[in-house]
Order: C-alpha cells, then structure tokens, then sequence
C-alpha cells in the first residue's frame, strides 16, 4: 500500500526559549521548525524506513520556506499551492500560538479534490490536524476507493466517523471533547469512550479501530474484539510537539514491519516516547533504542 499524508494548513513553528516575558524581552535560544502533522507523519515514517507522499497546502512566502525545507527533509511532497500566506506559529516552552487555518478558495478544493481523484484502493490516505470549516468532509473524502486513516479532532472527527475509517488516532482529551464530557484518567472509563466510535455490527459508520494516545500514561489499541495497553517510558519529556504523530507513525510503520499488532503498539510507544525526549523530531537510534527495552503490549481486560 502507497501511503499518502494530508496536511491542509502546515506551518513554520518559531521556537522561543527565554524567561518570563516582560516589557522587552530579549530570547536565549531561537530555532524554526517544518510543522505540521502530516508532514510530521511523513517524516517520522521515512525515519523508519516507510515511504509516503505529503499532500500540503501551502502558499506565500511561508508557504516557499515550508516547501523548501520538505526538499532539505527529503520528504516527497505534492503541493498545492495557496492564495493565502502558509501559518507560522510561536511556541515557547510552556506556552503555544498557533495562528488560525485559513478558509480555502472554491479552486484550492477542486484542485486538492483533483489529487484525490488519482488514489487508487491500493493506496492509504491519513489527514491529520485542522481541516478549515469550508472544507465538506463527506462530500471530498465520501466514496473515495483508497483507505481512510484520520488523526483529527472534534466535528471534523465526527464527520469522518461516517466515512468508516480503517483507523482514527484520538488522545484522551479529544475523546473528553467528543463525549463532552471533563477529561479523565481513568483508563476503563476511556475505552468504554472509545469504543462508542468503533464499527458496529449493521450501523454504517464508525472506526475499524482505535489508537488512543495518553500522553505519560502509554497508548492503546482498541479493536472490536480486543484491547491491547501499553505502560509509558519513564523519562522526563522535553518536547511533546509531535509526539502523537510519532506515535501514529510508528504503529503504521510496525504494521508494516511486523506480523504481531503487539510488537505495532510497541514501535508506536517507542517512536511517541522518543519524541517527547527529544527537542525535535526523533531519530531512529533512539526509536529503536527504546523499542528494544524490556516494555511490552499487553492484552487489556475486555470485560469492560
């Protein structure tokens, strides 16, 4: 299977290490990085040795940076480019502000629909992050023959839950905002969530599976017929921009690599795990690293 990633609005993020900001506030350390969770995806999958396409939306001068550095990142794009300027979006160390995803024009969806239109079903498509509220989910994505993978949030999930995605990659608190509930950490309580969002038997729509990310708390693969839970790494996390993305990167790359969903789950911790210890985006030494230590995939209590 081909896989293809969808970013609609990729970014250039500005990172920022200083103080307290007061008055004048000169930084100690500044670093610009290719966002964006598609592109993410993309990278992290070339790092483990799996090929895929970017499908972005990008325009202006930002938009001319972005594509340029998918060039230095040897990540294979295809770009359609935009009227509006691309978004660049500020990042602190504890604090982020991302700036707004702009509306598409009625020419930008008939060209991204065009793109679409040359997937095949042996291909996989995975969108991930914003899609801007133009944007009718069911009518560019319904009746497509290639595989669904979705990694959003809120209406947008819910909208392609009516597309039966082979998969969708939730963490915990877009599961809260979904249900509207307040987020918990009461694991059983999330699955039982979780579960709502699966296929069922004779209702269309719905997911053919889960992957919940929960941040210090591991991940886990929900199916209809079985639960698989995995513990975190104990390390103090650095960075968690990305760290999803990671996560959903490595379960595919596993699922290519390996015939146990077990040792998938496991790659996904890995690769989420060594994002968030690291700065950036993480290496495969480390992914590997971490993968080879003693942590496994456990079958989770289905009597829920």
């Amino acid at each position: 299977m081909k896989i293809y990633t969808l970013t609609f609005s990729p970014s250039l993020d500005y990172y920022i290490d200083c103080g307290d900001i007061t008055g004048v506030t000169r930084a100690e350390k500044v670093r610009y990085e290719l966002g964006g969770k598609g592109l993410n995806l993309s990278r992290v999958l070339k790092t483990l040795g799996v090929d895929s396409t970017a499908i972005i939306l990008s325009g202006g001068f930002v938009g001319a940076e972005i594509v340029r550095l998918c060039g230095v990142y040897d990540v294979d794009i295809i770009n359609i480019e935009t009227s509006a300027n691309s978004r660049i979006n500020v990042k602190f160390r504890s604090t982020e502000v991302n700036a707004p995803v702009s509306a598409l024009t009625e020419d930008e969806i008939s060209r991204l629909s065009a793109v679409l239109d040359t997937l095949t079903e042996e291909d996989g498509l995975i969108v991930s992050g914003r899609v801007p509220e133009n944007v009718d989910i069911k009518k560019m994505f319904g009746g497509r023959p290639f595989s669904l993978i979705c990694d959003v949030s809120g209406q947008a999930l819910i909208d392609f839950l009516s597309l039966s995605p082979i998969f969708i990659a939730p963490n915990d608190s877009e599961i809260a905002e979904i249900f509207q509930t307040e987020r918990t950490g009461d694991i059983r309580e999330l699955v039982k969530l979780a579960k709502k969002l699966l296929t069922a038997d004779g209702v269309t729509g719905g997911a053919g599976g889960v992957l919940l990310t929960l941040g210090e708390s591991g991940v886990m693969l929900i199916l209809p017929d079985k639960v698989i839970g995995i513990t975190p790494h104990l390390r103090k996390a650095v960075n968690t921009v990305g760290a999803g993305d990671s996560c959903l990167a490595g379960f595919i790359a596993g699922t290519a690599r390996y015939n146990s969903l077990h040792d998938s789950l496991r790659l996904a911790n890995a690769a989420g795990a060594a994002a968030a210890f690291s700065e950036g985006l993480p290496t495969a030494e480390l992914i590997e690293e971490l993968f080879d230590s003693e942590i496994r995939a456990v079958d989770f209590d289905l009597s829920l």
